[in-house]
C-alpha cells in the first residue's frame, strides 16, 4: 500500500506526548484564571518533558549518545542558572538564611530550555506544527474563558492606549503571540500569522501591540544571518547596564520635571514599579539570593509579588554578575540568526519592564522556535552540500 507523503504519521508515544502537552496547555488556562492550582500544571510540563526524555532514549536504544544540535544552547542556560544557584548560596550562607525558594525560582528557568532540547531531538518534523498549534488553540480558549460576550464592537472601540486594562482581553499572553507570529511567518503560514496578530493586539500590550502587524508586514525584509558581532556586544552592554537606567530615573530632579511637565510623577508613569525597587533598596536585608524579594512581597500583603523588572531584580538579589552571565548567555543563543536575536531583544525589553524570566510558557515557545528555526538550518546547509558533492561528482 502507498501512503501519501504529506500523510501525518505519529506513533503512539507521540500521540501520548501531544495529548499531555495539549493538558499542559488547557491546565495553564485553567490555572491563571483560578479554576486549578498550579501544581497540576507544573506537573503536567514535567510529565510532557519526562516522556520526551524516554521517548528521546528509545530512539537511541538507551543510550545517552553524543548530541551535539542544540545541547550549546542547553548548557548556556544551565551555566547561567549555576551561576545563579552558586550566588544565592554563599549570599544566603553568609546572611545564616537558608532558604528552597531560590531553587523553585531556579526551576522555571531550567525547564524550558529542558523541554526544548529533548523535544527537538524526538519528535519528528511533520509533527512539530502540531505542538504551535496547540499553542494557538490555548489563547482562544483563554480569550473565550476571559469573556466572549465581551468581544464586541463596543468593548473594541472602548481600548485606550493610555489604558492597557481598558481592553476587557488584556493579558500577557501578548507576548506568546507575538512570538507565535513570528514563528508563522517564518513558517509562511499566513492565516495563522493573521489569527496571531490579531490576538496579539487584543491582548492589548502597548509594544507587543505595535510590533505584530509590523511583522508580519516587514518580516520578508529581515535576514536570516548571524548577528553582528558590534550589535551584539552592544546589547549585551545596553541590558547589563539597564538597572543603572531604574537608578536615575529614580532622582528627585527628574521627578519634579516630570510633575511640572505631565503633572504625575516618574512612579504614577511607570504604574508603582519604583515604589517596589525603594521598599527593597531601604529594606536591604530582604536581600537572600535569588526569588528572595518575591518571596517578601508574597508574605508582606503587597499587590505585586514581583519587582516587574527581571533585570533589577537579578541584579539586587544575586549581583551583578548573575546579571552579566544571564545577558550574555540568552544572547548568545540567538546571534545565528537575527531574526530570533530580534525576538529574544523583546523578551529582554519586557524582562526590563515587566516579569518574564520566570514564565515558563513564554520561554518553551521561544526556545522551540529557535530549536525548530536551527534544525531547519542544518538540514538546509546538509542538502547543500549533498548537492554540491553530488555536482561534483558528475
Amino acid at each position: 500500500m502507498i501512503v501519501p507523503q504529506n500523510k501525518l504519521r505519529i506513533t503512539r508515544i507521540e500521540l501520548l506526548k501531544v495529548g499531555v502537552f495539549f493538558l499542559y496547555n488547557i491546565s495553564y488556562v485553567l490555572y491563571v484564571r483560578g479554576y486549578i492550582p498550579q501544581s497540576i500544571n507544573l506537573f503536567l510540563i514535567v510529565l510532557f518533558i519526562g516522556l520526551n526524555m524516554l521517548d528521546f532514549l528509545v530512539k537511541n536504544e538507551w543510550k545517552l549518545r553524543k548530541h551535539t544540535f542544540f545541547k550549546r544552547e542547553l548548557w548556556l542556560v544551565l551555566w547561567a542558572c549555576i551561576v545563579i544557584a552558586a550566588i544565592s548560596l554563599i549570599i544566603q550562607l553568609r546572611n545564616h538564611n537558608l532558604q528552597s525558594y531560590m531553587f523553585t525560582g531556579i526551576l522555571h528557568i531550567v525547564l524550558p530550555i529542558t523541554c526544548a532540547f529533548f523535544w527537538i531531538h524526538s519528535t519528528s518534523k511533520e509533527v512539530r506544527d502540531v505542538y504551535f498549534t496547540i499553542f494557538v488553540i490555548r489563547f482562544l480558549f483563554h480569550f473565550i474563558l476571559i469573556g466572549a460576550g465581551g468581544f464586541n464592537v463596543n468593548n473594541i472601540l472602548a481600548i485606550s492606549w493610555f489604558d492597557s486594562k481598558s481592553s476587557v482581553f488584556e493579558s500577557s499572553n501578548a507576548h506568546d503571540l507575538l512570538f507565535l507570529v513570528l514563528y508563522y511567518k517564518y513558517r509562511n503560514k499566513k492565516a495563522m500569522s493573521i489569527i496571531c496578530m490579531i490576538l496579539c493586539m487584543l491582548s492589548f500590550k502597548r509594544l507587543s501591540f505595535i510590533l505584530a502587524p509590523l511583522c508580519i508586514i516587514f518580516y520578508d525584509k529581515i535576514t536570516d544571518k548571524p548577528v553582528p558581532k558590534s550589535l551584539l556586544l552592544g546589547t549585551k552592554v545596553f541590558f547589563t547596564m539597564s538597572p543603572f537606567i531604574y537608578f536615575t530615573l529614580m532622582s528627585d530632579a527628574l521627578n519634579i520635571y516630570f510633575v511640572s511637565q505631565f503633572g504625575i510623577t516618574v512612579n504614577q508613569f511607570m504604574t508603582g514599579r519604583l515604589t517596589l525597587v525603594k521598599t527593597v533598596l531601604n529594606q536591604p536585608k530582604i536581600l537572600n539570593g535569588y526569588d528572595s524579594t518575591t518571596d517578601f512581597f508574597m508574605h508582606n500583603g503587597f499587590l505585586s509579588w514581583n519587582m516587574h523588572c527581571d533585570v533589577m531584580k537579578l541584579y539586587l538579589e544575586t549581583t551583578i554578575v548573575s546579571l552579566i552571565v544571564v545577558v550574555n548567555n540568552f544572547f548568545e543563543i540567538v546571534k545565528k540568526d537575527f531574526r530570533l536575536y530580534l525576538m529574544m531583544v523583546y523578551a529582554f525589553i519586557v524582562l526590563v519592564t515587566s516579569h518574564f524570566l520566570d514564565y515558563i510558557s513564554g520561554w518553551i515557545i521561544i526556545y522551540m522556535i529557535v530549536a525548530v528555526v536551527y534544525f531547519d538550518k542544518i538540514q538546509q546547509n546538509d542538502n547543500t552540500q549533498k548537492h554540491t558533492n553530488m555536482q561534483m561528482g558528475q
